[in-house]
């Protein structure tokens, strides 16, 4: 392979959008960065970034927003980091969905923490609580400022904990929906 010269005219920006947009979408602010930190000039950019719009080659801001929210939730991510994640490539928040989030979450501490935590049922309800509220926490689960949120799961969690810890010959006394 030849180096390249340094006098010939590297990528243009035009190319370089393209070949971005080919293998991902991107929002305009990720697009704009990435085309930044390639060194184009600010008015290349921008001209590209609107050849980009009339072509309808970037999707709206909503939709991409909806296709990364779902593709972080089938990798088990809760809605606290999903806008996150969403906010840091400017992307507008999804709505949260706080039973579906709930299940979701149960889900996780279901095959994840309380298959080890079963093999001490002695644990008590704060230990129990700590680790799932950390473990759902780690993950993205729950409002930050509201606690609140990640309680209902440690209590839902403490509960099947419970009937797990008792042994399937005790759930009837447990729950007797449980049928």
């Amino acid at each position: 392979m030849e180096p390249t010269d340094p006098t010939e005219p590297r990528q243009s920006v035009h190319r370089k959008m393209m070949d971005l947009l080919a293998r991902r979408n991107y929002s305009e602010a990720e697009l704009r960065a990435r085309l930044a930190r390639g060194g184009y000039h600010e008015d290349d950019i921008e001209n590209a970034i609107s050849l980009a719009r009339e072509k309808n080659w970037l999707p709206s801001a909503e939709d991409l927003a909806t296709e990364v929210a779902e593709n972080l939730k089938r990798k088990n991510k809760g809605q606290r980091y999903i806008n996150e994640f969403l906010e840091a490539r400017g992307l507008p928040p999804v709505q949260k969905n706080e039973d579906e989030e709930l299940e979701q979450g149960l889900s996780l501490v279901r095959a994840k923490v309380l298959p080890k935590l079963a093999n001490d049922p002695s644990l008590g309800y704060e230990e129990v609580k700590a680790k799932v509220v950390r473990f759902l926490a780690s993950r993205g689960y729950g409002d930050a400022e509201d606690e609140s949120s990640l309680e209902r799961f440690a209590e839902k969690a403490w509960q099947e904990f419970r009937a797990m810890a008792a042994g399937p010959d005790a759930v009837d006394s447990i729950d007797p929906a449980f049928d």
